[in-house]
């Protein structure tokens, strides 16, 4: 049940001060407001000054030279497995087939080809038991259509033989001995000539 009352419902309270304003003002209002007060108190950096705080990586004034390997460096690709490190493949100086048979390899190992039973594509619908005798509620219904007008073609060739029966026969091209007996028949509205 709800109560009613002879009072007016008093709107909100006044913002008198820091503490009401939270309240008077919408969420979008007041993320917008501190957003533009932090934009306001952070000036914006100089260009060319780097950025305080953050500093980014320097390469190293002298780089160790490291050989670049080749096909010959590396491990037969047989004795590799899931564990095995697959990054040397991945240098300049393998040849594009050896490291496609190792990526291949890391790829049938067990990492990679399990399938998570999670998957929306997990299940293989392309090996489906068939149906046998069993006959769905969608195949019982075309039974029931192609029986009813099995039996109205039947209903309308008894009961009017004289109009044609519609229906796939009815639509389809006349046989073939209709044909070539019209196409014998001489026309009677044909002029001789001669």
């Amino acid at each position: 049940m709800s109560r009613t009352t002879d009072k007016p419902m008093s709107a909100a309270p006044p913002e008198t001060g820091e503490i009401a304003a939270p309240r008077a003002e919408g969420l979008l209002h007041r993320w917008s407001r501190r957003k533009t007060q932090e934009r306001r108190e952070t000036p914006p950096a100089p260009a060319d000054a780097e950025p305080t705080g953050v500093t980014e990586p320097s390469a190293p004034e002298n780089p160790p030279d490291i050989p670049v390997l080749t096909d010959a460096d590396m491990p037969p690709i047989d004795s590799l497995d899931k564990d095995s490190d697959y990054r040397p493949f991945l240098s300049p100086g393998v040849s594009e087939a050896l490291r496609t048979r190792a990526l291949r390899r890391l790829f049938h190992s067990g990492l990679f080809n399990e399938r998570c039973p999670l998957e929306s594509e997990y299940y293989d619908c392309h090996g489906y038991e068939p149906l046998g005798s069993v006959i769905t509620h969608e195949m019982r219904e075309e039974m029931e259509r192609a029986a009813a007008a099995l039996k109205d073609q039947a209903r309308q060739a008894v009961f009017e033989p004289d109009k044609p029966t519609a229906g796939p026969a009815a639509s389809g091209p006349e046989p073939a001995t209709n044909q070539t007996a019209a196409s014998s028949a001489p026309d009677p509205g044909a002029v001789k000539e001669g």
